[in-house]
This record gives C-alpha cells, structure tokens and sequence, in this order.
C-alpha cells in the first residue's frame, strides 16, 4: 500500500495535506502506510 501510492505520488508530482495531527496544513510526498490508516480509521463499513 505505501510504495504504491508514494510511486503514485511521484508520478504525479503531488502531496497530500491534513496526515498529521498537530499541524494539518503539513503536506508529505511520501506518507506512510500508519499516517493514511490513521487518516481512514474513523469510516466503518
């Protein structure tokens, strides 16, 4: 999951914003696999 979307995102030249949580207007171009689970965490299926 995390080299995917890292290859992903540097494809495309693009970071993502909001992963952490003291400063939400960080942005990473290499989040990692912990950051975007935590980021998901609160949707239930």
């Amino acid at each position: 999951m995390e080299f995917v979307l890292q290859q992903a995102m540097q494809e495309t030249q693009k970071s993502l914003a909001g992963l952490y949580d003291g400063n939400p207007k960080r942005e990473t171009a290499r989040p990692s696999a912990e950051q975007m689970l935590r980021a998901f965490c609160n949707l239930t299926l």
